[in-house]
């Protein structure tokens, strides 16, 4: 490349911003320099490009020779300085005209995401256009060449989804990628929706059950400490049959053909369907039950459970379902992934998040031994799928997995939500492809616990059979289980006694009067945690900080950082139990953190990073007593 071209200035400038993909680019280069598009000159500086689409018609950039009227005439359509924008997310780069407007419009703060499948034409804009100007500003982002959903992750992990919740955005389209790939926009905008109602409803989750999972897990310590976890299932169940069995509709019609099929598979069940299948003579070898909700306890009310039936859980469950099924309890670490959906990773390399799942449970398990990790984000039945696939079971028939409204119920009769009163996924938001070959209405919760399940047949590609009446899921074949039943060849194994056999193996590596002694560990170390809280939020000024000169609030704000630093840092393994309750404030400090960005006084971002400070300790101090006291009541229990 010659000294002082397009391309070289433009690398020079990429390289102070990040280096590490300016030398990918100098690297790329020369292999794509006969593939780039002709570029041509037009008046006022500017640069066209020609690009043809799969039917070979020609698609210029630009349409007229005044390209600047083209880029104003854009700019007026768009919501651009109408509304608040924190951020723009940008399809199509074109040759960097329209991002360079969009930055002459974004406040000093604001981002610019740049999105492109197409890596030829931006090597073209890098030849070609002084690109300087996008390329060292610290605001814009590039992701070019990437498949969408590998975009639509790093957007959602790198720029972080909480800064889209919380602040306001655009997404904008170059004409020129409307031209050349209309149904690109689209598909775009719908995985970032999803992508981002999944961060929300996994946030609410989190934020609305922390309480219930600490409560819960602490109660169940003992359990943790006296089963086996689901690691000792693993492979003792290499191609024998399964039956999945969910709370859909459709169940209603299967119950006849399976309690006469119980003994030729595995038959497993998610919690909400275990009462179905008892009140109609039929015990299942397995029950999942996963979810934090105390309502999850009626599954099991005024049931003498089979001594041929085995309770899968996660100890955030409420004590009293594996009170119900003691001594036949396994237990499972449930774990969240940072796979994008529709692209699993095979399960050695499971992408995990640094704290994904239950920091408590965790914890002891460092200490009572691992009980195994499972996945499956979303639904019980899909966690249950994992699992059944983790066993080595296969085919996996699903029953009862409608996944949609079918024929208008959401649920079969007989589970919990029989009471009205209980909240219910009912608000149809999507219509998708049914099993009969139409459509069928679904929710957007049910949607991505059907997106998740297929997910998750897609990584262990092992053959599923889908017997439900709602929608159509990929990689499962649709039939009835009548007929299936006729082809499966039964499973030889005596089910009920394999796992008997598996449980009474498992040998514990602390008792009791160990579990005393590590709670009483993890009590002095959240009590320090609350002490050291306690003194911060002693330093505070009432919470109208309007009568503090700046630079007293300045000071007063360096101590409260110091105090929170301490916090996580001298009180690391406090901090980390307490993760689950600090859920809320967690996302209520990024949500202030984010929204300071629109604020244009000093003065009142320092106010407003005092208050979340005070608001952070507070919630310090409140949860830390919380888990003191729900530990204090552990430990008395063990001891008397």
């Amino acid at each position: 490349m010659a000294e002082g071209s397009f391309f070289e200035v433009n690398l020079a400038a990429f390289k102070k911003r990040n280096s590490d993909q300016a030398e990918t680019i100098a690297q790329l280069a020369p292999k794509v320099a006969d593939r780039l598009y002709p570029a041509e000159p037009l008046p006022g500086g500017y640069v066209n490009v020609v690009l043809y689409d799969s039917f070979s018609s020609s698609e210029p950039l630009f349409k007229t020779s005044d390209p600047e009227k083209e880029i104003a005439s854009w700019i007026e359509r768009s919501p651009l300085g109408k509304q608040q924008e924190h951020a723009v997310i940008l399809l199509g780069f074109g040759l960097g005209y329209y991002a360079q407007k969009i930055l002459s419009l974004l406040p000093e703060r604001g981002v610019l995401a740049v999105v492109d499948p197409d890596p030829l034409l931006f090597f073209t804009a890098f030849q070609n256009v002084d690109l300087t100007r996008i390329l060292g500003d610290g605001r814009v982002h590039l992701y070019i060449g990437q498949t969408m959903e590998k975009t639509v992750q790093s957007l959602g992990e790198e720029l972080e989804y909480s800064r889209f919740l919380a602040l306001p955005y655009h997404l904008l389209v170059n004409p020129l990628l409307r031209r050349l790939r209309p149904d690109y926009p689209a598909q775009f905008a719908a995985l970032w929706r999803n992508a981002l109602q999944r961060e929300l409803m996994y946030r609410r989750s989190r934020a609305e059950h922390s309480n219930n999972v600490v409560i819960n897990t602490i109660a169940n310590a003992d359990a943790i400490v006296q089963y086996p976890g689901v690691s000792a299932l693993f492979h003792h169940f290499q191609r024998m049959p399964a039956a999945l069995i969910a709370a859909g509709p459709s169940l209603e019609n299967e119950l006849a053909t399976l309690h006469d099929a119980q003994e030729q598979m595995l038959i497993a069940c998610v919690n909400t369907a275990y009462p179905i299948l008892r009140k109609n003579g039929i015990r299942p070898h397995i029950v999942f039950a996963m979810d934090h909700q105390e309502r999850n306890v009626k599954s099991f009310k005024n049931d003498a459970p089979s001594s041929e039936t085995f309770l899968i859980a996660d100890p955030r469950v409420h004590p009293d379902i594996i009170r119900h099924f003691h001594p036949r309890v396994f237990l499972a670490s449930w774990r969240s992934t940072l796979e994008t959906m529709g692209q699993p990773a095979p399960l050695g390399r499971i992408p995990i998040p640094q704290k994904s799942g239950n920091s408590f449970y965790l914890w002891l398990q460092t200490k009572a031994g691992n009980k195994g990790d499972v996945f499956g984000p979303g639904s019980v039945a899909v966690v249950g799928f994992h699992i059944l696939a983790r066993l080595g079971c296969q085919p996996i028939v699903l029953i009862g997995q409608d996944l949609a409204f079918t024929n208008d119920k959401r649920y079969a009769a007989g589970t919990i939500f029989d009471d009205k009163q209980l909240p219910q996924d009912s608000e149809a938001a999507h219509w998708v492809a049914s099993v009969d070959g139409g459509s069928v209405p679904t929710s957007d919760t049910l949607l991505v616990y059907k997106q998740w399940l297929e997910h998750e047949i897609a990584r262990f590609k092992i053959p599923v059979f889908n017997t439900s009446s709602g929608a159509a899921i990929d990689g499962a074949i649709t039939t009835r289980l009548l007929s299936l039943l006729m082809d499966v060849k039964s499973g030889s194994m005596n089910y009920s006694q394999q796992l008997a056999m598996l449980h009474q193996s498992f040998h514990p590596q602390i008792d009791l009067i160990d579990l005393r002694s590590i709670l009483r560990e993890a009590l002095q170390s959240v009590e320090a945690f609350y002490a050291e809280a306690k003194i911060g939020l002693n330093l505070m000024s009432p919470d109208d900080f309007a009568d503090l000169k700046m630079d007293e609030k300045r000071r007063l704000l360096e101590r409260l950082d110091h105090t929170i630093e301490l916090c996580s840092k001298q009180h690391a393994l406090a901090f980390e139990l307490l993760n689950e309750l600090l859920q809320e404030p967690h996302f209520e400090f990024d949500d202030s953190r984010w929204q300071n960005l629109l604020l244009q006084n000093d003065e009142e971002i320092l106010t407003e990073k005092l208050r979340a400070r005070s608001k952070a300790l507070d919630a310090f101090v409140w949860q830390a007593g919380v888990m003191i006291s729900l530990l204090e009541e552990k430990i008395g229990e063990l001891e008397r």
